[in-house]
């Protein structure tokens, strides 16, 4: 067997970017339980029918005490406001059913409504006429109003979710896009999908599972970024979840996606591992062998034969889980926003 080591064998969350962004290390784990209330029944409860104490016995003419008849009167509405409360609170299943609802909340909901991406100039209507210039008018219209309700949307985010008030500086992520961009493919490339739901969001790792499950046995993939360009922020979005069973105003979810553009230089090869009477050998599907270094990796010479330019709209995400920051993973690749969609 082709000895090969492992590239992402150091856990993500020991990146310096993670430790500095995400404080907390084991937040996935620190759910808050949901709060279960027994209520007693019916049968259970004592009943009592008392006569009150203003009550004249039959036929007497002795009036009632005004300071009895406060009393009882203060003791009943007592009584039917405590009631009140305990036909309000939930039974047992319910609290359990409102607890697994929330444990059932995933991590991945689909790009965030009102997410546009300006398109590129070539696919956008020119003035030549007056009807695309109205169209072009309306076009850029609805991307200012969308930019400015994403600008509304982290503001909500930061002072309206808990205390004290998550970070909203972006200083530090596009070096962690681009870190998490190469840790995607490369666990990709080499087959990992622990490491993978480490990194990913449940959506691409289901993708990304369904395509390494139907490789050959024999079929090995190398992917390598050979250069890239510092990412370009594009969006930056965030929009609470309602949940039931739970108080959202003190332990909020909220999703938070920042988008980028990366533009670099990569490479993939795929190989073939052959068995011959001298032992295993990894050809390329031409049959020819591939040249392979210590860590049974493709060289980085045979590498740079395949590179070619690739720029891809890199989407990144944030959980706020029941009012605690989680840290960032890969959610995806997305595309631009087609100018139909922008008109709706």
């Amino acid at each position: 067997m082709i000895p090969r080591r492992l590239p992402v064998s150091a856990p993500i969350r020991r990146h310096a970017a993670f430790q500095c962004l995400n404080p907390s290390s084991n937040s996935l784990a620190s759910t808050a339980a949901v709060r279960l209330v027994h209520v007693p029944n019916a049968f259970h409860q004592r009943r009592t029918n008392k006569t009150p104490s203003w009550a004249a016995s039959r036929g007497s003419i002795r009036q009632f005490s005004a300071s009895s008849y406060y009393r009882q009167s203060m003791k009943d509405a007592r009584e039917a406001m405590m009631r009140g409360h305990r036909e309000k609170e939930p039974s047992f299943q319910a609290a359990q059913r409102d607890a697994q609802n929330i444990k059932m909340i995933p991590r991945d909901i689909g790009l965030l409504p009102g997410t546009f991406i300006r398109p590129r100039s070539k696919d956008l209507p020119g003035f030549s006429s007056v009807e695309d210039a109205k169209t072009r008018f309306r076009l850029e219209y609805n991307l200012v109003k969308s930019y400015f309700q994403s600008m509304g949307s982290l503001l909500f985010y930061k002072y309206k979710s808990v205390k004290p008030r998550p970070l909203l500086t972006r200083k530090q992520l596009p070096d962690l896009a681009k870190h998490l961009y190469e840790q995607m493919y490369t666990a990709f490339a080499f087959g990992d999908v622990e490491h993978l739901r480490q990194t990913c969001a449940e959506g691409l790792v289901e993708s990304f599972s369904n395509r390494i499950a139907q490789r050959d046995p024999n079929e090995r993939l190398y992917w390598r970024l050979l250069s890239s360009s510092k990412p370009k922020f594009v969006s930056d979005r965030a929009v609470q979840l309602p949940y039931p069973g739970g108080d959202s105003n003190k332990r909020p979810i909220y999703y938070r996606q920042v988008i980028y553009r990366i533009q670099s230089q990569q490479a993939l090869v795929k190989g073939y591992v052959k068995r011959t009477r001298r032992g295993e050998q990894l050809v390329d599907a031409w049959g020819k062998e591939l040249p392979v270094d210590k860590d049974g990796e493709v060289t980085l010479e045979r590498m740079v034969k395949e590179k070619r330019k690739v720029s891809e709209l890199f989407v990144i995400q944030k959980r706020m889980f029941l009012g605690k920051e989680e840290k960032w993973y890969a959610w995806g690749l997305t595309q631009e926003t087609p100018v139909a969609d922008i008109l709706k």
